[in-house]
């Protein structure tokens, strides 16, 4: 089974705020079943929520408009490959680890 880490940016492109660590969280849980290990973790240059689970069984599309994002990133630990889900994610080009944050 293979262990995924989401990345959640906080910057809200539609409403132009800052969502709430707390909102974030809720609606993650709310849109991805089976969260085994949660934790938060702040970048110098974007907040960003970090989360740790074992399995995909909600909608990272839903999740990402629920947010407002244009789009969030997943990496999978276990095939080594990261990349962009959301309705604007090709605007962001490919996924890129060096912009990645792991718990």
């Amino acid at each position: 089974m293979s262990r995924y880490t989401i990345n959640i940016g906080l910057n809200n492109p539609t409403t132009g705020k800052v969502n709430s660590v707390e909102i974030t969280l809720l609606e993650a849980i709310h849109n991805i079943r089976n969260i085994t290990n949660v934790a938060i973790k702040t970048s110098f240059s974007e907040r960003t929520v970090v989360i740790d689970f074992d399995v995909i069984c909600g909608s990272i599309n839903s999740l990402s408009d629920a947010l407002g994002q244009d789009c969030v990133a997943i990496y999978d630990q276990e095939a080594k490959q990261g990349f962009l889900i959301g309705h604007n994610a090709l605007a962001w080009g490919e996924f890129n680890l060096d912009y990645f944050l792991f718990i």
